[in-house]
């Protein structure tokens, strides 16, 4: 626990956010014009503008500052099958040792544990005061979330091929037979059972008026409610990636990311709406608010899109692959890459604070505003975020802003370049350098006495002093103006 709560010490002031505009930069007149913002918080006409044409950020409103902890971490006996799920104020997992297991959210302690007497084939998933896993006998099972007794059971004509999907009344899952079957969370009870071209991948995203889900045939089947039968489809232009994600407020937004780069959103009927490039594959479950569209992917990157259009709102690094679910709590997206919980403020892309957890983050769960995540290592890691009001007359304004790097791996045996990208807000020194994880610096790239306010870009291409190429892994650039430090991660890979 001292050790996560010294690694949050060090990383409270990683942040990094794409910007858009045009400045030319000071100290290098023969460097191009590159992406800026001003420091100040542009006009409502210049926000309406913006809006429209997806190139500039759009600020939140202001919202509580958060005060994240680390309430609880405990080690696991086997690794988890699917990650976490939480509901009732319970943590639940599925261990490949054969258990389920259940921990209170607020202190960690194990309430109940249960043998499946077989591996789980899915990871655990709650609704409605139940954990229902998919096992290696063929059998959907559902259990009690308060006491672990289990509840009912359903057989499966073939081995999982998906996650579980849960709605309101139902549950859906892919058999590994070209099927996805729907069953009554109630009872168990089988609703309809349909047959595809590939098998279900994801998880099947049960709504109001259907079901939404995805095959390996690059297809996305919809079920109407009680109809039993296909009634929809559409050809994706990709194999589905990840996870569905939605809303369901009577004007359902359904958007899913393919293997080619692409995010596609549908209406809850199956119709398509708009189609959107992103760098790097969608593998999380988007976040569909009704503000945005909310997605990360698997090179770091996460992305804000107009719900109604897809145009891009913002992009900002996150230091890692977005995994399994953005959530959102008190005013901010959690975000889970590489081995920390990002707090993002959803107005303007700017990370506000980095939790290292531990270990590499594959599953995160939200319940009663405390977030779980599970971890590569074995462990599980309770977050709990407390919010308090800002005051603006005494918020200190920040020296640097707008920082980073892009794009956000360099390979130096190719000449690859990496362009970090800040805004000084302030004049006063100004130093930039790349170093270690463990702070040793390896590259000074600038080294000013006094820098004056402007947006400034540097370029590091994966080389030492001595001139020789880094040692591949993870790296910080870290940007220092007056007492203030921003870093932001790198990544440098080998010969390939």
């Amino acid at each position: 626990m001292d050790d996560l709560a010294s690694q949050m010490t060090v990383f409270k002031r990683i942040r990094s956010v794409l910007v858009t505009g045009t400045v030319l930069i000071p100290f290098a007149p023969a460097l191009l014009a590159i992406p800026t913002i001003a420091p100040a918080e542009p006009s409502s006409a210049t926000l309406a503008a913006s809006s429209a044409s997806g190139t500039v950020l759009v600020p939140g409103s202001r919202i509580a500052e958060p005060e994240p902890s680390i309430l609880w971490a405990v080690d696991l006996p086997d690794s988890p099958q699917g990650g976490v799920t939480a509901g009732e104020g319970c943590a639940f997992v599925a261990l490949l040792d054969g258990s389920l297991r259940s921990w209170d959210l607020a202190n960690g302690t194990e309430k109940w544990r249960k043998d499946l007497g077989a591996s789980p084939r899915t990871g655990a998933v709650y609704a409605a005061g139940l954990v229902l896993v998919a096992d290696s006998e063929k059998k959907l099972r559902a259990f009690s979330a308060k006491t672990g007794d289990q509840v009912w059971e359903a057989a499966l004509l073939a081995m999982p091929s998906s996650e579980i999907g849960v709605g309101e009344t139902m549950a859906c899952l892919g058999e590994g037979n070209h099927s996805c079957a729907a069953f009554a969370l109630k009872d168990g009870r089988k609703i309809w059972r349909v047959g595809t071209i590939g098998d279900v991948i994801g998880a099947p995203r049960p709504g109001k008026t259907g079901t939404l889900f995805g095959s390996t045939g690059h297809k996305l089947y919809y079920v109407a409610k009680d109809a039993g039968a296909i009634t929809g489809e559409s050809t994706l232009s990709g194999e589905l990636s990840g996870r569905l994600g939605g809303d369901d407020d009577g004007n359902s937004v359904v958007v899913l990311g393919t293997h080619q780069g692409r995010l596609q959103a549908f209406t809850g009927t199956g119709a398509r709406l708009w189609t959107t490039k992103s760098r790097g594959v969608v593998r999380a479950a988007p976040l569909v608010r009704p503000e945005a569209v909310y997605a990360g992917t698997d090179q770091s990157f996460l992305y804000a899109f107009s719900r109604s259009s897809g145009i891009m709102k913002w992009r900002t690094g996150v230091g890692g692959a977005v995994v399994d679910r953005l959530v959102f709590l008190a005013g901010w997206l959690v975000v889970g890459s590489g081995g920390a919980l990002n707090l993002v403020n959803p107005g303007d892309g700017i990370v506000t604070q980095v939790m290292p957890v531990g270990g590499i983050v594959f599953g995160v769960a939200e319940d009663g505003g405390i977030v779980v995540v599970a971890t590569t290592n074995r462990r599980l890691v309770s977050v709990g975020i407390r919010a308090r009001k800002v005051d603006d007359s005494k918020k200190k304004e920040s020296a640097l802003i707008s920082v980073v790097v892009d794009p956000p791996r360099v390979n130096p045996w190719r000449g690859q370049k990496a362009l970090l990208t800040f805004t000084v807000t302030k004049a006063g020194p100004l130093k930039v350098d790349v170093a270690t994880g463990r702070g040793k610096r390896v590259k000074l790239l600038a080294n000013y006495d006094r820098a004056w306010p402007d947006t400034y870009n540097f370029s590091w291409d994966g080389m030492v002093e001595d001139g020789k190429p880094a040692i591949p892994g993870v790296y910080r650039v870290r940007v220092t103006a007056g007492e203030e430090e921003v870093s932001v991660g790198i990544e440098v890979v080998g010969r390939r």
